[in-house]
């Protein structure tokens, strides 16, 4: 096959399976019943990877296969002075409680893992339920959309939906190719980057791919896949130490997790990809056999050898 050929096919298999999507949509449905039986009022939906259509294929079938799903309780107008009004543990233990109520999640072994309530299947996935509050202070930024949810100790703003659509909009500006671009350096990270956060990557790597693509539409080009990833994560570089922020949105940065040595291990990681992504890109004219060869080495088993 050539180069153009093969990042089809590895495209095409980092699409999640019908399968897993089926069990998605089963265990949400499952959920949300078994939650507006005990908790009137409340309403869950898909959150993370999943919500912004960004998960792929799992190597090892559903063995950590984890689904996200917000648990909203209720809204609120005003914040309490400290010490009163209603906590995160209030929202953690309110849903833990719901969970346990009934036989089958209690069997399970339901259990708190903040922030988060996690349902683990024999299967080795898991459901974790995030509980949150919709913000309707008035005047607030994140007014009616913004969610608060339990971490570190307090709340903390997650601006789920608007980061869904500005990622789900920038792919549409970008002719459909943002999405597929952040999957296949999601292959890159579970390979080499285990250390970043999922979320981290796509921030990241969201930003540079517009431009490009803008950039070659004006010259009247599509850039190859190869160009484009390669493209990215040399941009990638660069944005590595700024906060990785998606404008407009109340989330806090995608990378309060990052410590200056573990920036430090992200960076040297993007850096190494992306000297071997334009080895491959300069191979190509002399085989495209040892080109794609070292784009297994970049994105691991799920490129055809």
């Amino acid at each position: 096959m050539t180069v153009s050929e093969t990042f089809e096919q590895f495209l095409s298999g980092l699409e999640l399976d019908k399968s897993y999507q089926e069990i998605v949509e089963d265990r949400h449905a499952a959920v949300r019943d078994y939650l507006e039986s005990r908790l009137p009022g409340v309403r869950t939906q898909l959150i993370g990877s999943l919500q912004r259509r960004t998960r792929i294929d799992p190597l090892t079938g559903l063995q950590d296969f984890d689904i996200d799903i917000l648990v909203e309780l209720f809204s609120f107008e005003r914040w309490a002075l400290p010490g009163q009004g209603f906590t995160g543990e209030d929202a953690l233990a309110r849903v833990e409680g719901a969970v346990k109520d009934g036989v089958r999640y209690r069997k399970m072994g339901a259990h708190e893992d903040r922030p988060a309530i996690v349902i683990p299947y024999g299967d080795g996935s898991s459901i974790e339920l995030v509980p949150a509050l919709r913000d309707r202070v008035p005047g607030s930024p994140g007014y009616g959309r913004t969610y608060w949810v339990p971490r570190g100790g307090a709340w903390r703003p997650a601006d789920y939906d608007y980061d869904a659509n500005w990622i789900s909009q920038a792919n549409t500006a970008a002719d459909g190719r943002l999405v597929p671009t952040i999957k296949m350096l999601k292959a890159w990270r579970r390979a080499h980057c285990a250390e970043m956060r999922s979320y981290h990557l796509e921030v990241l790597a969201a930003h540079p791919v517009l431009p490009l693509v803008l950039a070659a539409r004006q010259r009247g080009q599509l850039l190859p896949w190869p160009v484009l990833i390669a493209g990215t994560l040399a941009t990638m570089i660069a944005s590595s130490g700024e906060p990785a922020l998606i404008v407009g949105s109340t989330s806090e940065p995608a990378d309060n997790y990052v410590t200056p040595v573990l920036r430090g291990v992200i960076t040297a990681a993007i850096r190494a990809a992306t000297q071997l992504a334009f080895l491959a890109n300069n191979l190509v004219s002399q085989s495209e056999s040892q080109s794609l060869q070292v784009w297994r080495g970049i994105f691991g088993p799920p490129f055809p050898a």
